[in-house]
């Protein structure tokens, strides 16, 4: 029998030496298939109780049928949809407990500037180690950032550690050649987190009602492209990127002031509305964002502003 974990409200906490990777969205086997058939049960009443006319002798046929499909499908769901689930949830939990175990008792060390060969190969060993969990997590932004800030960790100390080390030091070529390994994978690992980002941007749904949480989701997308940026300029999809996040950013914030605009002209305040529009205009004007439509933004609020103002004789 499967052991059971359920999902508990609140924020209780652990007890000592408790498990902390089971998965969330579970219930036992035997409890979840017995609500399987209550369910399935109820589906059965329902539909004999819209198929019975009291001429047909074989409603429950149908029913039966409907019932067992029913139930068949919640079966199906928890074996695949719920157990994937599942264990995704686990392995995030397992790696954000990996990823953030540090080199204790060594940075001592480190921060005199010395790294022994030992110490050299283990940090590397533990770069190699969390870049493989990043890759088999694939999407999870924050696992691929803990990788390269792991990596400039090392890189600022073996740099350190070059600097002070004695001409001939045998650990002079292992500090190099795990520098060059620590910067390639910065590199990779950089450059998906700010694309992962990016990516959680454009997957969220356009319309009005989670407009803030696209807005939301674009300023964190911005700020990771511009942090990627500022290592890596040459990056050309880093730039594709900034040009999309900039344009997004720029327009809603221009719609923002433009409806707030229109609505106090509706309202017959005038001088909001004006306020509005000029706050609108120059946004646009001092922004650097290039997009084709910006003339025809700029023609329509300068026209919108002259228009209110002739009505309201300001």
């Amino acid at each position: 029998m499967e052991r059971k974990t359920l999902i508990t409200g609140g924020n209780r906490s652990p007890e000592p030496g408790a498990r902390h990777d089971r998965g969330p969205f579970w219930i036992s086997a035997a409890n979840y298939y017995l609500l399987c058939v209550f369910v399935a049960g109820i589906v059965f009443l329902l539909v004999l109780g819209v198929l019975h006319d009291g001429y047909d002798d074989t409603p429950w046929i149908a029913a039966g049928l409907s019932a067992a499909a029913f139930a068949g499908s919640l079966v199906i769901f928890r074996e695949v949809v719920l157990r994937r689930i599942r264990q995704r949830a686990i392995a995030e939990r397992r790696l954000s407990k990996h990823i953030r175990v540090t080199l204790r008792g060594r940075d001592d060390e480190i921060r005199n500037g010395r790294i022994t060969i030992e110490q050299n190969a283990e940090m590397l060993g533990q770069i190699q180690a969390k870049s493989e969990a990043a890759n088999v997590l694939g999407r999870v932004a924050e696992a691929h950032s803990e990788v390269f800030d792991l990596c400039e960790k090392y890189l600022s100390a073996a740099s350190e550690s070059l600097l002070n080390a004695r001409s001939g030091s045998p650990r002079i070529p292992a500090l190099r050649k795990g520098r060059r390994f620590a910067a390639g994978r910065h590199r990779y690992h950089m450059l998906r987190w700010a694309e992962i980002k990016a990516a959680a941007f454009t997957a969220e749904p356009s319309d009005a009602e989670r407009q803030g949480r696209r807005v939301s989701l674009a300023g964190e997308a911005l700020a990771a492209v511009d942090r990627a940026i500022a290592v890596y300029p040459e990056e050309k999809a880093l730039a594709d990127s900034k040009a999309v996040l900039d344009i997004f950013l720029l327009s809603a914030r221009l719609r923002r002031l433009i409806d707030k605009a229109e609505r106090a002209d509706a309202a017959g305040n005038s001088l909001e509305s004006i306020v509005c529009y000029r706050e609108a205009l120059s946004e646009l004007q001092n922004s650097d964002v290039e997009f084709s439509e910006r003339e025809d933004v700029l023609d329509r609020i300068h026209a919108e502003i002259g228009r209110i103002s002739k009505l309201a004789g300001v």
